[in-house]
Parts: C-alpha cells; structure tokens; sequence
C-alpha cells in the first residue's frame, strides 16, 4: 500500500506541474480541457443523480413494501 500511495502522489503532482505548464503555454488549450472535463463531470452527476432518483422512485410504487 505505502508504494500505491507514492505512485498516487507522483501521479498528481505530475498532472499538477503539468496543468500549470499548459495554462501558461496554451491558455486557450487549458480552458477547453476545464471546460470539457466540466462538462462531463455535470453529464455524470445528473446521469447518476437521475438513476438514484428512479431506484429510489422505484422501491417507493413496491406494493407491499412499508
């Protein structure tokens, strides 16, 4: 686990030094990608919310379920 871990902190360090080298390289480039990951981050979470909202919707119209 203590070697997971290493690899993980490298890993966002990496992508941190990285980011900031493409904002101050290709500003334009860097806010296309926040903005593209932005997108799909919301597309995510409204996908996800609305499929709680019908499981839960769902287990409530259970006949016989308390």
């Amino acid at each position: 686990e203590p070697l997971s871990n290493w690899t993980a902190s490298v890993g966002e360090d990496v992508a941190a030094v990285g980011a900031i080298a493409l904002v101050f390289a290709h500003p334009w480039w860097a806010l296309g990608l926040l903005l593209g990951t932005l997108l799909v981050l919301a597309l995510v979470v409204g996908v996800t919310v609305r499929w709680l909202w019908r499981r839960v919707r769902r287990l409530r119209l259970r006949p016989g379920v308390a």
